[in-house]
Order: structure tokens, then C-alpha cells, then sequence
């Protein structure tokens, strides 16, 4: 489900996604997951401003197989999947990011994204499981914070060949167990367009 809307300098779209399953014997395996997207762009001269976020919320069994569970709810205990079986995430993002084209072969670039996950316990599944089942023990609420942010700058060589250089930074916090995590990059690349289409990138950092 979705609309978007054009107008002289900007545009807008957004969708949701529902999606559901329903297991035959296995009713309190049945899920219903949503999520939502949508971005709006605004552009002027020789410059651009891009903002997008979504939500979604799903079982976290929703994106495995569940084919090996054999018999029923209570055989989730064995899978091997059994920690991501018993919890629901929700999940929040939202980011915004400016072009500047300041000469005809230069351009650069700056983003910045927030973001949130949380972890509930799957209260539909665990109150089908018998007490002391290992995915009641086992599942706990949880949430994780994130946050980045990034510059690039790429120059034209040719009509068909381009160089660009990149930096990138994003912190997470955890909650359980408490902790911090920095993921950051340098990358420099060359690309080069093969026709219609098609390109070929190369590089390292």
C-alpha cells in the first residue's frame, strides 16, 4: 500500500506493508507484522535535501524458517533458532541527508541517522509454552540505540569515470548487556560506466 506526490521541486512517497502467516496445528505460531516507510525530497538549484524514516514491528520468527520445529509450539524449545523465536522487534529509523553539486565534476555530501530497536518478550508465544520451557527462561526485553553519520565527495574525471572518497561513523548502545559498539570507515573508490546501466566500482579503505 503506498502513495507518492511530485511536485516542482520536491516529492513525497510512503507505504505500508502488512504481512501475516497462519500455521495449520500451530496456532500460536501465527503472526502479524506491519511496516512503514517514507521519504521526501526537496531540491533547489544545485542542491538536494533528502528525509526518510521508518517503523516496523514483527515477531522475530517472522524472518526465519520455521520448517524444522517439528511438533507444534512447544517443539520451538529445540530449534536452534529458539532465542529469536520468542521476542518481537520493534524498530525505528529515521535519517536525513544534503547534495551539493558546487561545480560541474564535484559534488559532496553529508547524512545523519538515528535509530531504535527494541526487543519485547512474544507474549502470544510464550503463553502457550509450558512453565519452565527454555524459550520462557530465555527470552528478556531489550533495546538498542544507534546514531551516524557520513561525508563523501566524488569528482568527475571523464564523461565516464568518477573518484570518490567516503568517511562514515555510527555508535550503538545496547541495554542487556550493556555495552557500546563504534562501527566507523575511510573508503576511497573509482568507477567506472560500462554502458547503459552498468558500472564498475573499485576501491578500498
Amino acid at each position: 500500500l503506498g502513495r507518492s506526490w511530485t511536485g516542482a521541486r520536491s516529492s513525497f512517497s510512503a507505504s505500508f506493508s502488512p504481512q501475516g502467516a497462519v500455521y495449520a496445528g500451530h496456532s500460536a505460531l501465527n503472526y502479524v507484522a506491519e511496516s512503514y516507510q517514507q521519504t521526501w525530497t526537496y531540491a533547489w538549484q544545485h542542491s538536494s535535501l533528502t528525509w526518510s524514516s521508518s517503523a516496523a514491528r514483527m515477531p522475530e520468527r517472522a524472518s526465519q524458517s520455521l520448517g524444522g520445529i517439528g511438533g507444534g509450539s512447544a517443539g520451538a524449545a529445540a530449534d536452534s533458532l529458539s532465542l529469536a523465536l520468542a521476542t518481537v522487534l520493534t524498530s525505528g529509523t529515521s535519517s536525513v541527508s544534503f547534495t551539493h553539486q558546487y561545480s560541474l565534476r564535484s559534488s559532496w555530501s553529508a547524512s545523519g541517522t538515528v535509530g531504535l530497536q527494541v526487543f519485547s518478550q512474544d507474549v502470544q508465544l510464550l503463553a502457550s509454552l509450558a512453565p519452565g520451557n527454555p524459550l520462557t527462561l530465555q527470552s528478556a526485553d531489550s533495546r538498542s540505540h544507534s546514531a551516524g553519520a557520513g561525508v563523501s565527495w566524488s569528482y568527475k574525471l571523464t564523461q565516464r569515470r568518477s573518484v570518490s572518497l567516503s568517511a562514515n561513523a555510527s555508535p550503538m548502545w545496547y541495554s542487556d548487556p550493556a555495552r557500546t559498539l563504534l562501527y566507523s570507515s575511510l573508503q576511497a573508490s573509482i568507477q567506472q560506466q560500462l554502458g547503459a546501466g552498468m558500472a564498475l566500482s573499485v576501491g578500498g579503505g
